[in-house]
């Protein structure tokens, strides 16, 4: 059974790199703010989300990893999982691909044009120095924070937030697609 939840993040990973990393993100947040504690996490955050009561143990025993893995990188205040960060430097490589291997046009061009929001972004999120591929996934991190908690986005962000999401989206797809060839060879 736990293969089961192991193979749905896997398959996450597969179809949307992009909402893998921002969906890792929560899950570290959860952990953190209910204190690694495995039984608040089932309690409060695994059972009402499940239809099905028969997969609350795969969730525990992933989680229980996810708990185990986070203290053994000593992540319990602030960082991402080393699997996560190497996504995002899996991302960093294609983006450098991309850029100056292939020469891809249109994605150069969309980073040009994204890359003045994201180091706005960086200053105001005070994520300066960090990988621009990391400061648009926090932006979407971000943003997914301010619609659960119903906070109100401005017309000038709401429109930053988009220009990152595109700009994911685009990196996304193209890692799917070469993964897909990588898969085919």
């Amino acid at each position: 059974m736990f293969l089961e939840v192991m193979l749905l993040a896997n398959q996450k990973k597969e179809e949307n790199i992009a909402e893998y990393v921002i969906y890792m993100y929560h899950i570290e947040d959860v952990i953190r703010a209910m204190n690694f504690d495995i039984d608040a996490i089932v309690k409060n955050y695994v059972e009402p989300q499940l239809p099905d009561k028969a997969f609350v143990n795969q969730y525990r025993e992933w989680f229980l990893e996810l708990i185990q893995q986070m203290h053994q990188e000593k992540i319990e205040k602030s960082g991402h999982l080393r699997l996560i960060q190497e996504t995002i430097d899996e991302l960093g490589y294609l983006h450098n691909m991309l850029q100056d291997s292939f020469k891809e046009e249109n994605y150069i061009n969309l980073y040009n044009r994204t890359l003045p929001v994201i180091e706005d972004f960086s200053h105001h999120a005070n994520l300066v120095g960090h990988n621009p591929i990391e400061i648009a996934f926090h932006s979407q991190y971000m943003k997914l924070l301010m619609r659960l908690k119903k906070d109100e986005i401005s017309a000038e962000t709401e429109k930053a937030f988009d220009a990152m999401r595109v700009y994911l989206a685009y990196l996304a797809k193209r890692y799917r697609e070469i993964m897909q060839q990588s898969r085919e060879n």
